[in-house]
């Protein structure tokens, strides 16, 4: 029976209970009753606290409370899983718990340690979406998630050579083909063998800067920047962040002498313009394992080391998972 059908319900059987009594009050000693006579007597003496309109009331306020209670708790419970978490593109949630697995946009994937983390691409358009856990012992929970945009900023480079600006249809040949070799890295799916926080590429580590700066070179617009830079002198070594398989290695147009490593659970790392290259495709490596040297190769005004993250083909900060976690709670 629904509550409000159970609240009727209720109140009839209270009125009546009500009705008996005052009924039983007015008995005459020949046990006769004159039940018309006591309800025309009983209502204009509305004697004040009277024990029957107070057994009445009381009935149908603790009854409608006890039926209503588990009803509104349930309520509270739905509004508060109604709220949502606000989340910067470029960013990760967490979602601390006992999950066994997670899910966002369609696709579902084992949590880490019991634990969800959603990466948010930097161009994900802003807007509420829905995140998901599956707990190892329970039933399907899930909370709202509200992308808000993010100012990157815009950068003009100023660049000496022009062919990497107007490309020649070689050069653009040579980049198509160079982004077929390099997508299916992105599409993995394999088990996690890292750990967070990230291990720091170099050391010491520079302040990283720029990861999403929408760039222009000699004041022609191109594309943002998808990682972070950091100002590290020609040669020094680069660290791998986690444990991981070298899955590309290459001398690519823009990125110029590059590293991929696979950490599992759809996590790669990116280490651009390195000056020379100390792994091979297929080598496993252990977080802090030297990759390379910091070089400028490719498209770049300097020695320096790019280092990009994608997290389930999402394109996120890095610096905010070296060191120290940055990320948004789910409370």
């Amino acid at each position: 029976m629904e509550p409000i059908s159970q609240l009727v319900m209720l109140c009839l059987g209270g009125m009546a209970a009500w009705l008996t009594l005052a009924v039983r009050e007015r008995r005459t000693t020949t046990g006769e009753c004159y039940a018309t006579v006591a309800a025309s007597r009983l209502r204009p003496r509305h004697r004040s606290g009277s024990r029957y309109g107070v057994t009445l009331t009381s009935a149908i306020v603790l009854g409608a409370f006890g039926l209503l209670a588990p009803h509104l708790a349930a309520a509270e419970e739905t509004a508060a899983s109604d709220e949502a978490v606000a989340a910067p593109q470029g960013s990760v949630v967490r979602w601390s718990g006992e999950a066994e697995s997670c899910g966002m946009g369609g696709k579902t994937w084992k949590a880490n340690e019991g634990v969800c983390y959603f990466p948010i691409d930097f161009e994900h358009p802003a807007g509420r979406i829905e995140i998901a856990r599956w707990p190892k012992a329970g039933e399907r929970e899930t909370r709202w998630l509200d992308i808000e945009d993010k100012d990157f900023g815009e950068e003009n480079v100023e660049y000496p050579d022009d062919s990497l600006i107007h490309l020649s249809e070689e050069d653009l040949a040579r980049h198509s083909r160079e982004q077929a070799e390099i997508e299916p890295v992105f599409k993995t799916d394999t088990e996690p063998v890292y750990s967070l926080p990230l291990a720091p590429p170099a050391k010491p580590l520079p302040e990283g800067k720029e990861f999403g700066v929408e760039r222009s070179f000699n004041d022609v617009p191109k594309s943002a920047h998808t990682g972070a830079d950091y100002p590290i002198g020609l040669d020094n070594p680069v660290h791998a962040v986690a444990a991981g398989k070298v899955v590309l290695t290459g001398e690519h147009l823009f990125a110029g002498n590059s590293v991929y490593v696979d950490h599992g659970d759809g996590l790669v790392s990116m280490y651009f313009h390195l000056n020379s290259i100390e792994v091979e495709e297929g080598q496993t490596v252990a977080a802090g394992d030297e990759l390379g040297k910091v070089g400028e190769t490719g498209r770049a005004t300097g020695p320096h080391l790019h280092l990009g993250l994608r997290w389930r083909d999402a394109r996120i900060d890095p610096t905010l998972l070296i060191g120290k976690l940055q990320v948004v709670d789910v409370p």
